[in-house]
């Protein structure tokens, strides 16, 4: 009898070993996003064509590293690409729910060379795109819950697909786009990019804050007072003189009231094949621990260490008693 109370207290003891070590087996069961392309981008280039100012009100303060993208990453996992831009600096005046007020970012993916569009879907960037890479995706990112996913084929008037969850990332200056991979291709070792970034603005066109000749409080000054004006402060730039990003804002010809031309980054060290989808079990571990994560956000190890490292020690004990117990019940007296 007794060695069968040791036996099924061995057995309660295992399963709460299981039990407590079961978050971290799901940890590494599932890996989490893998990187599939990163680039950075020059520092101190929010200037457009090279001319380009700030706004005067204090809200667009410190007054520079708002709209320069520093590096630029995308990642991948089974469900969903990550898009993540670094800014030089961020704050959220207006309070937006995404964690960013002030920038206004566009991503035109090419995925079939010599198709999809060469116009921008809305006139508001004020560019156009090299003729040998037209657009067939756009990952539009705004604030207050206005980013969507469009296609080459969507009329102006269309409102866009949902399912993008975007944030900043926490402790950051990092912009994550979190897309449906059923939204976009699977075959991102195809794509050539144009990413954008301009202010953001309600009333302004296709929600671009525009560019002036002289900067006013709400505008960015340095343009040519005119409709060919970018409203595009930084781009990834794909480098070279011919196509250097100050180049390619500075195409515009008014005379021939032709716009500023655009040529993308080509993703051509992305790899053919992604991540593959979790398997059932790995989809079950998720489910079943997505209680440990909600208790690790509410209770931070910075606040609640004490508590984590006596959980700590319990396992430290709960297999020093399975020891103990298992021994005494293989070598009975």
């Amino acid at each position: 009898m007794a060695r069968l109370r040791n036996y099924q207290l061995n057995l309660a003891l295992l399963a709460l070993l299981c039990f407590l070590a079961f978050p971290a087996f799901a940890a590494g069961a599932n890996p989490g996003p893998q990187p599939i392309f990163v680039m950075q981008d020059p520092v101190g280039d929010e200037k457009g064509p090279g001319t380009y100012v700030y706004p005067q009100s204090p809200v667009f303060g410190p007054g520079k590293g708002l709209f320069d993208l520093t590096k630029f990453e995308i990642l991948a996992d089974g469900g969903n690409y990550y898009f993540r831009l670094t800014m030089g600096a961020m704050n959220n005046p207006w309070g937006a729910p995404e964690g960013f007020s002030h920038q206004r970012i566009a991503i035109y993916i090419d995925s079939v060379p010599n198709q999809g569009r060469t116009e921008t879907l809305r006139e508001g960037a004020f560019v156009d795109f090299d003729p040998g890479h037209g657009w067939e995706y756009l990952v539009d990112i705004l604030g207050w819950n206005n980013s969507r996913v469009y296609y080459f084929t969507d009329e102006k008037s269309f409102k866009g697909r949902t399912g993008m969850e975007v944030k900043l990332l926490s402790g950051t200056n990092t912009i994550q786009a979190k897309v449906p991979r059923k939204l976009l291709d699977d075959h991102p070792n195809t794509w050539a990019l144009y990413v954008l970034v301009g202010g953001q603005d309600g009333l302004g066109p296709d929600n671009f804050r525009q560019v002036l000749g002289k900067p006013t409080e709400w505008q960015f000054g340095g343009g040519s007072d005119t409709y060919y004006d970018p409203n595009v402060l930084d781009l990834l730039d794909p480098g070279g003189s011919e196509h250097s990003q100050k180049s390619m804002l500075a195409s515009y010809n008014i005379v021939k009231g032709k716009l500023a031309v655009l040529v993308p980054v080509v993703l051509t060290e992305a790899p053919q094949d992604l991540p593959e989808g979790p398997s059932w079990w790995e989809t079950s571990l998720v489910a079943v621990t997505a209680p440990f994560k909600v208790l690790w956000v509410t209770f931070p190890w910075k606040y609640y260490y004490p508590v984590y490292i006596a959980g700590g020690v319990a396992v430290i004990l709960v297999i020093l008693l399975i020891v103990v117990n298992w021994y005494r019940y293989t070598h009975p007296e």
